[in-house]
């Protein structure tokens, strides 16, 4: 009787587990439907890597002229030896030689694929419709930053990118002493230096593209419009990415409006906020 009870046990647990793996199976079938926003997802993704890749050259030449310039201030306090580096202006004239390909490729690349639809293509087509609030949180180093307050040398900068844009390139190139004044901290308090006031940009356009030809929330955003989403369902929550956590929270509050954003948000749609980062 016992070897009956086990046998007839382990029979039934067989039987479950195969009903198991057959819902389990079903569950993972695509539709058309799914299948064709997959494929869709998946060409826009090419898309955005070929146009990132083109635009991840021009940012690797800007972070090594960077790195040049720093390499000569440390050899120059004599903590290095001395080495011997190509002056800014051979640094200028093969930046700008590198600029001019990168935007001709990234041109082509864009003709390329431009009729390629948008991810939200797919589900404003089947009724899809905009529900919960969405907050974005960019990533490091996505935000564009723009000057509120200057040295002489930037004055004709106010209000304009010193990270973040085509411009930035502009800038560093007409003057790369002046460029990186702006945009390093102060060592001691780790906050910007006397004089000099750059904050995180305030609108869509401080994450939707990062320079020209290199999306970062930009399709995203763009996807969440065809839906019905706008300003007052979608917000930007951008950040001055060079400051500790508690120093963008002294200086900006940011945490303290962030979270006062999502509840007023809450409240008002009576759902619940997504928060994408």
């Amino acid at each position: 009787g016992s070897d009956e009870s086990v046998g007839g046990s382990s029979s039934r647990t067989r039987s479950a587990r195969a009903r198991a793996r057959s819902r389990a199976g079903s569950g993972l079938m695509l539709s058309e439907s799914a299948a064709r926003h997959a494929l869709t997802a998946v060409k826009t993704l090419r898309r955005q890597v070929h146009l990132q890749y083109a635009a991840l050259a021009l940012l690797v030449a800007l972070l090594a002229v960077l790195a040049a310039l720093l390499l000569r201030r440390v050899g120059d306090a004599g903590l290095l030896p001395q080495v011997e580096l190509p002056s800014l202006g051979d640094l200028n004239v093969s930046l700008q030689s590198l600029n001019e390909r990168i935007s001709d490729d990234i041109e082509r690349l864009r003709e390329a694929f431009k009729d390629l639809p948008l991810p939200g293509e797919g589900p404003r087509s089947e009724g899809v419709e905009a529900r919960h609030p969405v907050v974005i949180l960019p990533g490091f180093v996505t935000t564009g930053l723009e000057v509120w307050e200057s040295l002489p040398c930037a004055r004709a900068h106010f209000r304009q990118r010193m990270w973040g844009s085509s411009q930035m390139a502009q800038s560093f190139l007409a003057n790369p002493e002046c460029w990186m004044q702006h945009v390093s901290l102060n060592a001691t308090t780790g906050l910007d230096p006397d004089g000099v006031r750059l904050r995180a940009m305030a609108s869509f356009a401080a994450v939707d593209y990062f320079v020209q030809g290199y999306p970062v929330w930009g399709p995203l955003i763009e996807s969440l419009a065809l839906v019905g989403y706008d300003p007052s369902t979608v917000h930007v929550a951008s950040y001055d990415w060079r400051l500790g956590m508690r120093s963008v929270q002294a200086r900006d509050g940011y945490f303290s409006q962030l979270r006062a954003h999502i509840e007023t948000q809450v409240a008002h749609s009576g759902r619940k906020a997504v928060v994408v980062s």
